[in-house]
């Protein structure tokens, strides 16, 4: 009998890989003709494994599998144990699995059952595999084992999951389908139960007559990384994220029950589509590029519908990561989530409003309020009715997003027209927020000016393009915890950052009456969002009292004033009056109206020996608290709209960036990198190209 070809070498490297170090795993052999001479083994080491392959009684036109996950120790002891059995039983089920060792994502052809693939559709396969790997390492996944199962791609990345978040596999296979699978290429939703089994690679897929055109291929590992590093659960929820939501029923429709009909709903707004595609969970609209940014427009953006009507919008830019559905929706229509029912007739001082009606603006010379001439008829009365006070136009609430997202869910962000105070020791980390707001402000398009009175403009600009590089575009040096960007992701940052942040010079001093005017003129010049103070202590403010405490409190209302005026945010850092123990607001600098002037106040800490004994002695937090892992805390004292005090949020420093992130494996990319790094099929280039 002609023997089972397979090659010893790939087989040994597949389990050197797959399963190193003793690891129990079972193989089946399996005959598409005759189920009942189907074969298993469990085996913990190659070499038993090859010897077995070896046996005359295996059918040269058998399929080779093995199990990925991690198994019970217990499976080892079963008859089968170092040899194929004919028909063994039982072979590993769901609850013989402790643990998911790996997520296998497989990129399938479609084409008939019982057939293999076609070049064609194998070269498709592996671009499909590419894109998801770009997608993914973009997300600051880790680099994943690559194989080639003989009719497709499988992108292998090691975990370490609990067997109790097979929902969670599931939705991330789900996830990827509905972003990536189309009328010719699956990604198979099959492989998320505990017990999935992979291709042996080594060993030849066998489906159906091979053919010139559509033979039977050696299976193989084509990439392994140098590092093997796991994809963390909170990655995996993270991507779920993504998946669609519901158009449910709403006040601003009345509540009506009826199905939101999104084909419709794209053709009455003129939405242009490029391609209308299936997939195996509902229909994709390929747009023809994003309405967000035009130059993404490869592909890059979608409306994604499930078959039991959830919507999502997804673009591959990690520029356009914070935008969703409903800010596609709002973009096309910006009444969809208002009431529909009419408004009251507008009182006659509202009416026929001219172009600049109720825009301020401050004389940046004498600093008073400037008003256009209001004819009588538009002036506001002194007394207002509430009804009055509901149909009168003011400018609509807008927040810029920190980045912080214990801030930005509680807090929608900071507030235009609102002053923040942030506190801190010394290299608690209030450089780094400041840096990191600009980052995040020019991110969303707007823009910020920056005074900082103890790092000059050269300073200020080298510290914001690390934190805006990256680790994947800075270098290490000789010395400890000191990086530089690359050279040519500094150019590109700053072209990026280019009149949208503004650095004051130091070169003009610091006094404060000369600074607020130069700051009225840029903000009102430039259209500024934002406005960062660093700080308090490096302003000379003793031309407006002759009191400290109270000069404090005519600065900070002077910057209300300012930010109300002018529709923008100030945030200004305030030093504490001690250097030790644990801060509390009444702490900072000033006198007590300094706090109670200003809208928000935050404290960042940093989570060190003292920190911890501080808040155990002062709160009586337990040793084990979740905070103590964070490196960071930003505090939140006082948050006028929502009420929010004594809360908490965690961040993680990262050294070679000098960024606070949301979790430790956080990773996320900047406008200019994407911009700077696109590819002609709209991914993101990683290390110049992918590893297949």
């Amino acid at each position: 009998m002609t023997p089972f070809v397979f090659d010893e070498n790939e087989i040994r490297k597949t389990i050197a890989v797959l399963h190193p170090d003793g690891q129990i795993f079972e193989v089946r052999l399996i005959n598409s003709t005759n189920a009942k001479w189907n074969m298993a083994g469990v085996f913990n080491d190659v070499d038993t494994l090859i010897e077995a392959l070896k046996s005359p009684e295996i059918l040269p036109g058998a399929n080779a599998y093995m199990t990925l996950n991690d198994l019970d120790e217990a499976c080892y002891d079963r008859a089968h144990r170092n040899k194929f059995v004919k028909g063994a039983s039982p072979t590993v089920s769901d609850n013989d699995v402790i643990g998911y060792g790996w997520l296998m994502v497989d990129v399938d052809p479609k084409r008939p059952t019982g057939t293999s693939s076609t070049r064609e559709q194998l070269i498709a396969s592996r671009a499909t595999a590419r894109q998801i790997y770009s997608f993914l390492h973009d997300r600051g996944w880790p680099d994943p084992v690559i194989a080639h199962s003989g009719n497709g791609t499988h992108l292998l990345y090691k975990t370490q999951i609990d067997v109790s978040e097979k929902a969670l596999i599931k939705n991330v296979l789900t996830t990827l389908s509905m972003l990536f699978a189309d009328d010719n290429m699956l990604v198979d939703l099959t492989t998320f139960n505990p017990s999935r089994i992979c291709k042996l690679y080594g060993t030849v897929a066998r489906k159906g007559a091979s053919t010139e055109k559509r033979p039977h291929r050696m299976s193989k590992i084509i990439n392994v990384p140098e590092r093997i590093e796991k994809v963390s659960i909170e990655q995996l929820e993270a991507l779920v994220k993504l998946l669609p939501q519901q158009e449910a029923p709403q006040p601003y429709n009345s509540y009506n029950p009826a199905a939101f009909d999104l084909q419709k709903w794209i053709d009455e707004h003129g939405v242009q589509v490029t391609e209308k595609q299936s997939w195996s969970g509902g229909t994709k609209w390929i747009l023809d590029c994003c309405p967000f940014n035009p130059q993404h427009n490869h592909k890059d953006a979608a409306i994604i519908q499930t078959t039991d009507g959830k919507i999502c919008f997804n673009c591959f830019h990690s520029s356009c990561a914070d935008k969703k559905w409903r800010e596609f929706r709002l973009h096309f229509e910006p009444d969809a989530y208002q009431p529909k029912d009419p408004m009251p007739a507008t009182p006659n001082y509202l009416a026929s409003k001219p172009a600049d009606f109720g825009k301020k603006k401050i004389d940046v010379e004498t600093g008073t309020v400037e008003m256009p001439d209001e004819p009588e008829e538009h002036r506001l009365p002194v007394w207002l009715t509430t009804e009055e006070i509901r149909a009168r136009e003011v400018p609509p609430e807008a927040h810029i997003k920190t980045g912080i997202l214990g801030i930005d869910n509680r807090m929608m962000g900071l507030k235009k027209g609102y002053v923040t105070v942030l506190s801190g020791l010394r290299s608690a980390g209030k450089s780094s927020v400041l840096s990191q707001l600009v980052i995040e402000c020019r991110q969303q398009g707007m823009k910020c000016a920056l005074f900082s009175g103890e790092m000059i403009d050269k300073q200020v600009l080298k510290w914001l393009t690390l934190q805006a590089a990256g680790k994947n575009h800075v270098h290490p040096t000789n010395y400890e915890r000191v990086f530089y960007p690359n050279d040519d992701a500094a150019e590109n940052i700053s072209k990026w950052l280019n009149e949208f942040v503004y650095i004051y010079n130091n070169d003009y001093g610091n006094k404060f009456i000369d600074l607020e005017r130069s700051l009225i003129r840029v903000v009102q010049e430039k259209q500024l969002d934002l406005v960062l103070i660093d700080n308090l202590m490096a302003l000379n403010v003793e031309e407006l009292d002759r009191d400290q405490y109270a000069r404090h409190t005519k600065f900070v209302k002077e910057l209300k004033r300012i930010a109300v005026v002018l529709n923008i945010h100030i945030l200004f850092v305030a030093h504490p009056r001690k250097s030790n123990g644990y801060l509390r607001m009444d702490d900072i600098s000033g006198s007590g109206d300094l706090s109670n002037a200003a809208d928000n106040v935050f404290i960042i800490h940093r989570v060190d020996e003292d920190y911890k004994q501080a808040t155990q002695q002062f709160f009586r937090w337990k040793a084990d608290n979740e905070l103590y892992r964070a490196d960071n805390v930003i505090e939140i004292c006082k948050d006028r709209d929502h009420g929010y005090r004594d809360t908490y949020i965690p961040l993680f420093f990262e050294p070679a960036t000098k960024r606070l992130m949301n979790a430790r494996d956080e990773f996320k990319h900047y406008g200019w990198e994407t911009d700077a790094l696109q590819n002609p099929d709209g991914y993101i280039v990683v290390d110049d190209e992918v590893p297949f």
